[in-house]
């Protein structure tokens, strides 16, 4: 997990302590009246400054490599990666620190195996407008739910506890404030994204209460297991989905060149609750329709 500390041009001043110390050497040398007490690393470091961010590590996932958790580090997008270089990747919407391993179908994992699996996985959101229809409601808790079970695929883990929750914002003093969360439990583990949306929208119904303007939801996954198996009761009538692992990897590897490409239609085509993001920086060199374009006169 990273934290971005300020971008490039007019960075925040970081500096480094220097250690020195005065030292008889004979003939009085100029260099001692030139001491400084610390670095700019602004100066030193940057080569590019309008592609170049500072970056504070989160986490120990990559000790094995000497960077450790709160360690300041200096990201020039200008360069080009070559294979083993230490990069900052993006995964399932997050940021994260990682060696470059240029080679197809790989995963990007933790350096270190000791790190912990994940325990739970939650993805949630603040809406760009108050929700006040269920439909729309249906909608982004389904993409929420589509979003958590796609980074749970990326552990490689099973779950069968799903919970959604959804609340108004606490800080509309004219309107009364409304939160609340329901479970579901499923008797077999998945990571099929049929049965985790399914399973989120009985939740939601069951919380779901007309007249307010909802202002977040999300959906929650936990109790995780590494296989599919579970001990089901003599009259449970419980059948798995027939090649639902063949059909999950079709749109992981689908969705991997680009998120988003091919969705569950419960999620909708073009909601207006999603967050607004106007001030979204551009991809230059990641997104067509972000290129630079040049006038010639």
């Amino acid at each position: 997990m990273l934290t971005f500390v300020s971008p490039v041009p007019e960075p925040a001043r970081s500096t480094a302590p220097l250690f020195t110390e005065r030292c008889p050497a004979g003939f009085p040398s100029p260099a001692a009246d030139y001491m400084e007490e610390e670095l700019d690393l602004n100066t030193y470091c940057i080569r590019h400054p309008a592609s170049t961010f500072f970056v504070r590590a989160i986490g120990d996932s990559m000790k094995d490599m000497g960077l450790h958790s709160g360690d300041l580090m200096i990201v020039d997008k200008a360069e080009k990666p070559q294979q083993g270089d230490i990069v900052i990747a993006e995964t399932d919407g997050e940021f994260t620190v990682k060696r470059l391993q240029l080679k197809p179908r790989v995963a990007l994992l933790p350096m270190n195996p000791v790190s912990p699996p994940k325990q739970q996985i939650v993805c949630s959101r603040s809406f760009g407008e108050r929700v006040t229809t269920y439909e729309a409601m249906r909608q982004a808790v389904c993409q929420y739910a589509e979003r958590a079970v796609e980074k749970l695929r990326g552990e490689r883990q099973f779950c069968r506890h799903i919970t959604v929750f959804v609340k108004t914002s606490p800080f509309a003093g004219n309107e009364p404030y409304y939160g609340n969360q329901a479970s579901e439990k499923l008797l077999i583990p998945t990571q099929d994204t049929r049965d985790i949306i399914a399973a989120a929208v009985r939740a939601l119904d069951r919380i779901w209460v007309d007249g307010h303007r909802y202002a977040k939801a999300g959906c929650m996954l936990n109790d995780f297991t590494l296989t599919g198996v579970s001990q089901l009761n003599l009259f449970d009538e419980v059948q798995p989905r027939e090649r639902s692992k063949l059909l999950m990897q079709v749109l992981d590897s689908i969705n991997h060149s680009g998120l988003g490409k091919v969705w569950f239609a419960g999620r909708g085509i073009a909601p207006e609750w999603q967050m607004k993001r106007e001030m979204l920086s551009p991809a230059y060199t990641t997104r067509w329709n972000d290129l630079p374009v040049a006038m010639l006169r």
